[in-house]
């Protein structure tokens, strides 16, 4: 902190519980401020905390406290103010009294080492008089050309939506697809090379010796080589824990710990129902397309655990690998589905898809 103070619990957070604090000046001029050194922070980042107005009407947010890496919040009329260049504001009603300040780092930003908050006087200027406060909750950075979901960390894993609210446009999807295109399925996300879901780490995934991922997947005559759904990284040993996938050549391939998997001839054009399925006991490891099974391995490991997020729609936790496809339905179960309950997942979806 420089020249303010925080008072711990002071008031209640927007999820109702009494553990917003107070942040307040105890010394004009200057840069009144709250910070956190963590080395870069640069164009891909997504900075947010909830605030509250006590007696404080603008609250700045943004990096190395400088008047050319901050924008502006005015608490009395719940609009953004000054955007430093490259850095763009956003600013949503919470309700009572509260809002969701966000600031996205962009093209124009310069690399900075610090995070920081500010009270001000006024709109653009930097430093403010003493006795001026806001109540704040909920700080959140992320890796993100947008602002994501609050995500608290706490000392226990807790539990998170599997995908994110319904979209808030009229007659578009969560990643901002018309509704309404030919292509539409129920249930479906409308990928296009550049978004992808993510379920959040949590002990139900940790899955090690029985595993099925399903799913169906739109394919066209697409090139390049993306996931489909898994919690796959880029290093064996460590966050290669299982995988579906399609390769440039077509070839759909279901992958556990290596990139040594199964793979089916190349696939039709269009709607397909996919699942991968591995058992210990047995142990063998199968893959099927539209309930006929392709392919099927010996097997016998635990599947590695890790930290990271299932995605759905890519892998490697990179932009190289998205899906410019629908994908419908992604399921995860901790057994090995049997041949018969492979068909009948596929009858009783398949009228929506082909």
């Amino acid at each position: 902190k420089s020249k303010t103070t925080i008072t711990a619990n002071d008031t209640t957070a927007p999820d109702g519980s009494t553990n917003a604090d107070k942040l307040e000046i105890t010394t004009s001029g200057g840069n009144n401020e709250v910070y956190r050194y963590v080395g870069t922070i640069a164009i891909g980042h997504a900075l947010s905390i909830y605030v509250k107005k006590d007696t404080a009407r603008w609250f700045a947010l943004g990096t190395n406290v400088q008047t050319t890496k901050m924008v502006w919040f005015d608490l009395d009329n719940g609009v953004v103010g000054t955007e430093a260049t490259g850095y763009t504001g956003v600013m949503t009603d919470e309700g009572n009294g509260w809002y969701r300040c966000g600031v996205i780092i962009g093209a124009g930003a310069d690399t900075s080492t610090y995070i920081d908050m500010s009270l001000t006087n006024s709109d653009g200027v930097l430093g403010g008089n003493v006795g001026l406060s806001v109540f704040i909750w909920g700080a959140q950075v992320e890796v993100n050309d947008s602002i994501g979901p609050y995500i608290p960390t706490l000392t226990t894993a807790q539990p998170t939506p599997v995908l994110l609210p319904q979209g808030l446009t009229t007659g578009r999807d969560i990643t901002g697809v018309n509704l309404f295109e030919n292509v539409r399925k129920q249930g479906a996300l409308n990928l296009d090379g550049n978004s992808w879901a993510e379920v959040h780490d949590n002990a139900s995934l940790d899955i090690t010796t029985a595993i099925t991922l399903e799913c169906w997947f739109y394919k066209d005559d697409q090139t390049a080589q993306s996931g489909l759904l898994g919690k796959w990284g880029p290093t064996t040993g460590v966050d290669r824990c299982y995988m579906l996938m399609i390769g440039a050549d077509n070839k759909i391939r279901f992958y556990t710990n290596t990139d040594a998997g199964i793979d089916p001839s190349a696939l039709s054009n269009g709607w397909n129902h996919i699942v991968g399925t591995y058992d210990k006991t047995t142990p063998i490891r199968k893959l099927y397309v539209n309930a006929i099974e392709k392919d099927s391995d010996a097997f016998s490991s635990d599947l590695i655990t890790s930290d990271k997020p299932v995605e759905i729609g890519r892998y490697n936790y990179t932009t190289t690998y998205q899906l410019p496809n629908p994908i419908a339905q992604p399921r995860i179960y901790n057994r090995a589905l049997t041949a018969s309950e492979v068909l009948n997942n596929y009858n009783a979806t398949k009228d929506l898809y082909i």
